[in-house]
């Protein structure tokens, strides 16, 4: 074999490998592109799930918790200032509470107490908050008290309902975590090319 015949032969084996190589190198480029996208896509439909699911429910329940309290706060203040020294006006306002709390506040403690330990996997943080923690301890405080009360005849203090600043403070970690969140899905919406 003459010199010219191997360097012709060297020439097309390495242009073959080389070539093979090629090949395999951008197939794990696709291959690690379509995990990219794919990981990309699983996290989106998380986020989807976390938003949807269990963060805004949570914050329109709060909402309309506070809204509840607001206007009791007011129907309350009303009433005093226009009952002045009215001997009655007491019992009043404890009815207007017990109805506040019977109509709007137990139900929605209910609705927010279920959507939490329904839905504690998709919360955002490692550990479940404090702040939840401190959401579902006090309604189920509440709740217990009252079964109590009723059971051995006996009224609940309806002047509780609204005490505090709970909502307030609770809508407020809500808020911060739900626009995390909605701040990272546009960001992986941008990835994966959805999203200008």
């Amino acid at each position: 074999m003459t010199t010219e015949l191997q360097t012709a032969i060297t020439g097309a084996l390495l242009i073959g490998v080389l070539s093979i190589l090629a090949n395999v190198i951008r197939q794990a480029m696709w291959n690690h592109n379509d995990f990219r996208l794919a990981r990309n896509e699983s996290r989106l439909s998380f986020l989807k799930t976390q938003i949807c699911d269990l963060y805004s429910p949570l914050l329109g329940y709060l909402h309309e918790s506070a809204a509840y309290c607001d206007t009791l706060r007011q129907v309350i203040e009303q009433l005093r200032v226009a009952g002045g020294r009215e001997q009655n006006i007491e019992l009043k306002v404890e009815a207007i509470r017990d109805r506040f709390d019977r109509e709007h506040f137990e139900p929605l403690r209910l609705k927010i107490t279920e959507l939490l330990l329904s839905r504690r996997h998709l919360i955002v943080e490692d550990r479940f908050p404090e702040y939840l923690e401190r959401l579902i301890s006090q309604a189920t405080q509440w709740e217990a008290s009252r079964t109590v009360l009723r059971e051995l005849g006996q009224r609940y203090a309806a002047g509780e309902v609204c005490s505090g600043e709970w909502p307030r403070e609770v809508i407020t970690e809500v808020e911060r975590t739900l626009l995390d969140l909605r701040m990272e899905y546009r960001q992986h919406l941008r990835t994966a090319g959805k999203l200008r």
